[in-house]
């Protein structure tokens, strides 16, 4: 596994020839390709591999590193991000047994080191459930069911975003070619996100090895302005039906009827959200310059008290930020279907990560067309606009006509005779 942008390798299953398996600092230097790295490892014992983890040392200093069974890990200072980042570099074992240990270990490990953001890469040997798996017979997948819950709880006690693949749906082959599972993962914390960008795993090409390398890259293009969405909370102002049907009523357009639509439609959008930004400007910058005003007039009202004027004041304060509230929670609520929304629990780090998942499932980073992956903005809309234009492009068919064929018809005598309903 490969963390590309910011210059770091995960590498699982490793030989070596030295001391106890370990591998030797000329080794490691080739893997890099430099010597501007730095690397923490886990030696090689009998059959299973070790596990190598190097990174570019201009990322900034480690804090610390540790290791445990089946893992290890190192804490970097990211001075240029502001942020202790911490990865973690997995190669689990076979029998479950070690994996339930290894799962416990995990979890203590991330719950024991506090507000660090997370990355936790490499071979799971688990699937979450048999979409994730192929060519195995059915009694097997039966019986490992357990396992798949027991790994899924895991994954959502461990409170990361399982990064969904790109290239490819499976990281493990057979080598009989009919049994294929997707064993590798890369896990970050939902505060990872934000610090790089839009996160993208992609499969590469496996060559001798049975397993698939992944690469992490991100995407932080911009792909134009954001299309105009409808705020329900915008019904509850008294003032919102009034405008809209002034600004209807005050536009005058001519012509075809579709094209009027259109014009009227764009010109309420530009009305409404000009309102919108006079009305409610930016939530949460509002909300935090009116807490900080209602919070000098109480700190003065304990020291020396306030006049009748300043009791109005932060009374009226009160009143716009449970109205700035109001809009920030009815947004909230309409940017997720979750069945746990609606219930009512929305100040949650669990609501914030199914929106922003929201948002990663439906962008599109790459598109698979007849000529490979295309990647970015312009090539994704050009692959997607050459696709309609050949799919609805029509063919000239030579058809035949009706021209010079004598149809027989009903004279007016037999027409009065006959009743149709």
């Amino acid at each position: 596994v490969a963390i590309r942008f910011i210059s770091a390798t995960c590498l699982q299953s490793m030989k070596g020839k030295g001391k106890k398996g370990a591998l030797g600092k000329g080794a490691k230097l080739l893997s890099w390709g430099n010597n501007d790295c730095d690397w923490v490892s886990l030696p090689a014992v009998g059959n299973s591999g070790g596990i190598l983890s190097l990174w570019r040392k201009s990322l900034g200093p480690v804090v610390f590193s540790f290791t445990g069974d089946g893992f290890i890990g190192v804490c970097l200072d990211l001075v240029d991000k502001h942020v202790r980042c911490c990865v973690i570099n997995v190669y689990a074992k076979c029998n479950i047994v070690d994996k339930r240990r290894l799962w416990s270990d995990l979890l203590m490990t991330k719950r024991g080191f506090g507000d660090i953001v997370w990355c936790i890469v490499g071979d799971f040997n688990s699937v979450v459930d048999s979409s994730e798996r192929r060519g195995v017979v059915v009694g097997a997948v039966h019986s490992q069911s357990r396992e798949m819950r027991e790994f899924g709880q895991f994954l959502e006690e461990l409170e990361v975003v399982d990064l969904p693949l790109i290239g490819r749906s499976f990281t493990w082959f057979h080598p009989n070619g009919i049994t294929m599972s997707r064993l590798d993962r890369i896990l970050v914390s939902t505060d990872w996100i934000p610090l790089w960008g839009n996160p993208n795993v992609w499969v590469a090409s496996r060559d001798v090895s049975d397993h698939c390398p992944l690469f992490l890259r991100y995407d932080s293009t911009d792909w134009g302005p954001k299309p105009f969405r409808f705020n329900n909370f915008w019904l509850k102002n008294n003032n919102f039906r009034a405008l809209v049907i002034n600004t209807w009523e005050a536009q005058n357009f001519s012509g075809w009827m579709g094209y009027i639509l259109k014009d009227r439609l764009k010109g309420l959008k530009i009305v409404i959200k000009n309102w919108n930004g006079e009305v409610y400007g930016k939530p949460v910058e509002r909300k935090r310059s009116l807490v900080e005003k209602i919070k000098v007039l109480d700190l003065k009202s304990e020291q020396v008290g306030i006049s009748d004027e300043e009791v109005e004041v932060r009374r009226r304060l009160f009143d716009e930020l449970w109205v700035v509230l109001k809009s920030i929670d009815a947004s909230s609520f309409q940017r997720s279907r979750a069945r746990w929304l609606k219930e009512g629990d929305a100040n949650t780090k669990y609501f914030h990560a199914h929106v922003k998942a929201r948002g990663r499932r439906n962008n599109i980073s790459a598109l698979l067309t007849e000529d490979g992956w295309v990647e970015g903005p312009t090539n994704v809309r050009q692959a997607v606009v050459s696709f309609f234009q050949q799919h609805f492009a029509t063919t000239a068919w030579e058809r035949p006509t009706l021209e010079g064929v004598d149809f027989p018809l009903l004279s007016e005598e037999s027409n009065s005779r006959n009743n149709f309903v």
